[in-house]
């Protein structure tokens, strides 16, 4: 008899295009709507990314996804970065998982951010694609 996976993977975004503003370290951000995330949630153990980033030089650039978790969009937790390691075009494109399930809250949501690495100066750009993983309780 086959089970299920106690693992959903949904898609975020796939080669999205983004420019940095052109300062080191100064943060570009844009909301993801991903609506079955809060059905989810109270079923979850932890998120986690698979992510990809092309046409970017190693060094140069680098993005997260941001959970903000809360009660309702009024009452929000500051955001969590779902990994502590952002992601460029030299990480390791999965995730540890971000298994902190006292933030996952009834209007959680999702941001992305990307800037340059410190030391870098100019627009920087490059095609990210990434899908979210949730792992499930499993009874």
């Amino acid at each position: 008899m086959a089970s299920s996976s106690p693992i959903l993977l949904l898609p975020l975004f796939k080669g999205l295009q983004v420019s940095t503003n052109g300062t080191a370290q100064s943060k570009s951000y844009m909301d993801i709507y991903l609506p079955q995330l809060r059905n989810l949630l109270p079923q979850a153990s932890g998120l986690f990314l698979v992510g990809l980033t092309e046409n970017s030089q190693a060094g140069d650039f680098e993005w997260m996804v941001q959970f903000i978790s809360g009660f309702d969009r009024v009452h929000e937790a500051s955001p969590i970065d779902i990994s502590n390691t952002p992601l460029d075009a030299a990480s390791a494109m999965r995730t540890a998982e971000y298994t902190t399930t006292a933030n996952f809250l009834l209007e959680s949501r999702l941001r992305l951010w990307w800037q340059n690495h410190a030391g870098v100066s100019g627009i920087k750009s490059a095609q990210l694609s990434a899908v979210l993983g949730v792992h499930l309780i499993t009874a």
